[in-house]
């Protein structure tokens, strides 16, 4: 996904950048303390998990703000692996070639506009999505007898979509598992559930999330495709070897006095805008620092994704 266009408005002290065409490498020019620096920062906005904060805002718009207002918005094209994805999960739609991302002063999530392509928010029966799974799952659990139903724990499938594949195939297990022992009688009734569990349109990396076409593409985009913008300025160094306890205490605010900790972590934001590309979660690797064999997975698959969205920009 390569950024083509920005704007950004009511961002600290800038009040309308206008906007600004990007290409496959640009160079922003300008004089000292012009907000070249400010404009560029306000493409963090942009992230998924960004946190609009009052201080963000120019106090000079007061008087605009009080209405909705895009922060930064920006429009994005699209490469062909990503449009095959999307025409992979919505086969339905027409080849989306082109996103817009938009944050707002009033809306806590970023949000998704597709060109001129009409998307319905109406609920569809017809998504592979995890809400309609769940559907199904619980519409079976009313046609078996009472007797097997009333003991029956639903609550995995009236909670929210599974974190990750993980998770979702340890709690089908787990209740798939259960509903052996309860139904062992009944032997049609498992037959049953085998066809649903054993559907391979049913495994997690099939399932979308959400209710509508609409909500099930933003959905997929937030969690797939999404950019991840990081502002990177004078680093000095960045080390092939990190201290990981050292980095944390930085984190935690923890500084020690001497010149040679304050040299070598000063720019602890660098290291921090690494980690943030690369989607490692310290708190995990901590977890994971007695396992030498999950602990290499889990850098591995952090520093695969990082040569990944690295590379092409290099």
């Amino acid at each position: 996904m390569r950024l083509r266009k920005f704007r950004v408005r009511a961002y600290r002290c800038i009040h309308d950048s206008g906007e600004i065409t990007v290409g496959d490498l640009a160079a922003f020019v300008g004089r000292n303390e012009s907000g070249k620096t400010t404009i560029l920062q306000a493409l963090t906005l942009l992230n998924r998990d960004e946190i609009v904060s009052e201080l963000d805002l120019c106090d000079e718009m007061d008087d605009e703000l009080k209405n909705e207002i895009r922060l930064a918005e920006g429009e994005f094209d699209l490469n062909q692996h990503e449009r095959d994805l999307i025409k992979e999960k919505f086969p339905s739609l027409p080849e989306i070639k082109k996103i817009k991302l938009v944050r707002t002063n009033r809306r806590p999530d970023v949000q998704y506009e597709f060109e001129d392509i009409e998307l319905s928010e109406d609920e569809s029966q017809g998504i592979n999505s995890w809400e309609n799974f769940s559907r199904q799952i619980l519409g079976f659990f009313d046609t078996i007898p009472n007797h097997l139903r009333i003991q029956i724990d639903t609550k995995f499938f009236e909670g929210p979509v599974p974190k990750n594949q993980e998770t979702f195939d340890s709690g089908m297990a787990e209740f798939s598992n259960q509903f052996h022992v309860i139904a062992i009688q009944e032997p049609k009734v498992i037959e049953e559930w085998e066809k649903i569990y054993e559907n391979p349109e049913n495994q997690f990396s099939n399932l979308l999330s959400g209710e509508s076409i609409k909500t099930a593409l933003e959905n997929f985009i937030a969690s797939d495709l999404h950019p991840r913008f990081v502002y990177f300025s004078d680093y000095k160094k960045i080390y092939g070897n990190i201290n990981l306890n050292e980095f944390l205490r930085e984190e935690r605010g923890e500084r020690a006095d001497s010149i040679e900790y304050i040299e070598e972590f000063d720019k602890a934001e660098t290291v921090r805008n690494l980690f943030y590309l690369a989607e490692l979660d310290m708190k995990e690797l901590d977890e994971v620092k007695e396992s030498p064999s999950q602990c290499i997975k889990l850098l591995n698959a952090a520093s695969n994704r990082l040569t990944k969205k690295l590379n092409p920009a290099w």
